[in-house]
């Protein structure tokens, strides 16, 4: 299928100013995301429109904006008046269930509507992935809030609330007249009439969970210190708190986890006390305010969950956010276990990191950063949960690509073969939603990725990989593994070998292609290792059980294919050079990445599995992680 643009009739707006990128926010770890279901406060109108309805809407309403240049106070469907709120969501909710190939009514919801949009875009394209994941972001907003969101944080800049509504009518108008979500929509800075900038009143002390990004934030001032948190008696300069961060930036970098003080002035401060100080100083700086700072008594959390998109935060946020934690602080002489924000919910520690991160990023830029990349804490920690709550196992699951979502347990092999476990229906839930991926370990010890499902239609490794996904649960490794058990779950449901109308494995070398989301993955966590696993026909090439590789400009990836195959029995077809015979094949393009990487297959044919074929692709997968000293 062609990409098809859509166009849109707004002006380009200006340009942010180039943002300054502190060098030392490297990617952590992998990011988690889960949906929410609707929960009580959000209200049912007692109607719900067919997906045709809701295609017919979206595009009488796009048609208004590009006419009007600006929302309608709502739409008519099916002789029911729908504001714009209850709209937002029903676009939302469809454009997720479109992607997943759902057609199943929506029902609407009463939302209340934002009183300002920021917006500061950089006009351009957002991908389908992309947008399906604003979706959800969107929808999971309003079904915690009841509320839709001021504006939503893209690759593009932050979007306003009106710019969002026009966006998602025109991706499920093209829907109605294509039969198909487009790969792309453009977005342009909206020109007409829309809500104020910024909040009518100050913002409110405790954000909405998706805070506004303003393009000029102005925090409301700085409320007094409570007169029941006690000052220690010692103050700081600026500059010895800029220090400070430096070092507590530098000791998490290397240890992977909190210092129980940092030493200012010859004394000891302990996290929760230097948080209160990190966060005040930000505020502080951004109002070019440099008087010392008191250190105050702070009781640390004695639990920290966490569950992070991983992206960036920008600056309009991290203030907002830590004028959050300077009211909680202040109220309660407590350090929150956590805060919420655009990226989701960020743990104690990482919170500390980042404006350890932040402030050191001025005492050396002498100005605060445009944003801050925030990902999943990977260190020691405090619990998930508050003591006397069990804490989950050893495994995370995220999703790291929304545009590929299907039921896999409507393909009678996996119902057959697959471990039955509570994993295992963790797995399948998230599968439903996009490509899951799972990781064991800490990130420490070599980092190794697993991959299976390329093909729709080759079973074995799949299921073998959910056999190895139950096989680590629970286990200590040398290590740390990420098993992407589908890589396109819709098409593992129906036993389809094509992602828009082309083998995954010829294009991995095309940007947004569901190959090239594992690449990118693999290279935002420092895999060095990737065994990406098939099944090949009778006759068909290799067409016997064999570990395909290459040896340049990756000679490892003979090594570890000649070891495999040694611990298996199984033939090596190695290849002089990686990219040439498949160009487009992950196993190529990563070693041409830097990444060893190796073609694991099994003998059977296309659309079947077996116990001796699942066994065996299991037997390859157990003997790469063994080449690491992983288990």
């Amino acid at each position: 299928m062609g990409i098809f643009i859509i166009i849109g009739f707004l002006s380009i707006g200006e340009i942010s100013a180039v943002e300054i990128v502190d060098p030392d926010l490297e990617t952590i770890n992998v990011n988690n995301i889960e949906n929410s279901q609707v929960n009580e406060p959000l209200v049912s109108t007692g109607n719900s429109y067919s997906v045709a309805q809701i295609e017919d809407a979206a595009t009488r309403v796009r048609n208004f904006i590009q006419v009007n240049k600006v929302l309608p106070n709502y739409v008519t469907i099916n002789k029911k008046q729908v504001s714009m709120p209850d709209f937002l969501h029903i676009l939302s909710t469809t454009t997720i269930n479109l992607g997943q190939s759902k057609n199943t009514p929506l029902t609407q919801y009463t939302v209340t509507a934002p009183t300002y949009s920021p917006e500061q875009i950089n006009s351009g394209n957002i991908q389908k992935a992309e947008y399906l994941q604003l979706a959800q972001t969107i929808k999971n907003h309003i079904e915690t809030t009841t509320k839709a969101p001021p504006s939503i944080t893209s690759s593009r800049g932050t979007i306003s609330y009106e710019s969002t509504i026009y966006m998602f009518s025109r991706i499920i108008a093209f829907h109605g007249t294509q039969k198909t979500l487009p790969n792309f929509a453009t977005i342009n800075n909206w020109n007409g009439q829309k809500l104020p900038q910024n909040p009518p009143a100050q913002p409110n002390p405790t954000p909405e969970p998706q805070p506004p990004v303003q393009p000029n934030p102005t925090p409301e001032p700085q409320p007094p210190v409570q007169g029941h948190l006690t000052p220690t008696g010692s103050s700081y300069t600026v500059a010895q708190i800029e220090n400070a961060a430096l070092r507590v930036r530098n000791f998490i970098q290397n240890n992977r986890v909190l210092p129980n003080f940092v030493t200012i002035n010859n004394r000891q401060v302990k996290m929760p006390d230097f948080l209160h100080m990190l966060t005040t100083a930000t505020l502080n700086l951004n109002q070019r305010i440099n008087s010392p700072l008191t250190q105050y008594t702070v009781t640390a959390p004695t639990y920290s969950p966490e569950q992070i998109n991983s992206g960036n935060i920008q600056k309009a946020e991290y203030l907002q956010l830590a004028q959050t934690i300077k009211n909680h602080i202040e109220t309660t002489t407590k350090a929150p276990p956590s805060i919420t924000s655009s990226r989701g919910t960020i743990s104690y520690e990482s919170t500390i990191y980042m404006y350890s991160r932040i402030i050191a990023f001025h005492g050396t830029q002498k100005t605060l950063p445009n944003f801050a990349t925030i990902n999943n804490w990977i260190g020691q920690k405090l619990p998930a949960s508050p003591p006397g709550v069990p804490v989950e196992t050893n495994y995370a699951i995220e999703i790291i690509n929304y545009a590929t979502g299907g039921d896999i347990t409507r393909n009678s092999y996996f119902n057959q073969y697959m471990p039955k476990s509570d994993l295992t229906t963790a797995v399948i839930n998230a599968a439903k939603k996009g490509t899951p991926m799972i990781t064991f370990g800490d990130g420490s010890g070599p980092k190794v990725m697993i991959t299976a499902g390329v093909h729709g239609d080759e079973l074995p490794a799949p299921i073998a990989a959910m056999k190895l996904i139950n096989y680590l649960d629970g286990k200590v490794l040398k290590g740390t593994v990420y098993i992407v058990p589908f890589v396109i779950p819709v098409n593992s449901a129906n036993s389809y070998r094509y992602w828009n109308g082309k083998s995954p494995n010829k294009i991995a070398n095309v940007a947004g292609s569901p190959t090239n989301v594992i690449l990118k993955k693999a290279q935002s966590l420092s895999v060095i290792a990737l065994g990406d696993y098939h099944s090949t026909r009778p006759g068909g090439d290799p067409g016997e059980d064999a570990v395909v590789c290459s040896k340049s400009p990756n000679y490892e990836s003979f090594v570890l294919a000649s070891y495999i195959a040694q611990k298996t029995g199984c033939a090596v077809y190695a290849y002089n050079q990686a990219g040439v015979e498949y160009p487009g094949a992950l196993e190529d393009v990563a070693n041409l990445a830097g990444i060893v990487s190796v073609t694991p297959e099994v003998t059977i044919a296309h659309g079947y599995a077996s116990t001796k074929t699942v066994n065996d692709s299991y037997a390859m997968m157990l003997a790469f992680l063994d080449y690491y000293k992983i288990i």
